[in-house]
């Protein structure tokens, strides 16, 4: 399976692979990068984990959810919570993901235009440093 994100959101349209903003060497975006080996990843999978009694990781994103889905539970409650979690949580790294690139677009073309326009002395003001990022590079 293609592991390759460039095919999701490649708002630049030239089928370049998408780039992760996350680290100055920005590499090829991937699933396993973004749900799996990105710092923001591995903090959210540590936090809820540890809350759920779980500490098992695995490399491949298959076996970590399996091993998250065959936890033991205690109760029913904890039960849905396990089974539940990991979705809730790609589900979230998927449209925060989204939302960067779709901010850091706006943003690029935006400034592109009042440029283009003779605009001069504007300011951009940005909430995000990995959307100020994502601008630069691109």
């Amino acid at each position: 399976m293609e592991d390759n994100l460039s095919r999701f959101n490649n708002h630049r349209g030239d089928g370049e692979d998408t780039k992760c903003h996350c680290y100055e060497d920005s590499k090829t975006e991937t699933t396993h990068h973004l749900f799996m080996e990105s710092e923001a990843a591995d903090y959210i999978w540590k936090y809820f984990g540890n809350s759920l009694g779980i500490t098992s990781q695995g490399n491949d994103v298959r076996v970590f959810i399996n091993n998250w889905w065959k936890h033991k539970a205690k109760n029913h409650i904890h039960k849905m919570l396990i089974q539940i979690a990991p979705c809730v949580i790609f589900c979230e790294k998927w449209k925060s993901r989204s939302n960067n690139k779709a901010k850091a677009q706006a943003a690029r073309h935006g400034a592109i235009w009042y440029a283009q326009n003779g605009y001069t002395g504007f300011t951009l003001e940005l909430d995000s440093l990995i959307i100020k990022d994502m601008i630069e590079r691109n």
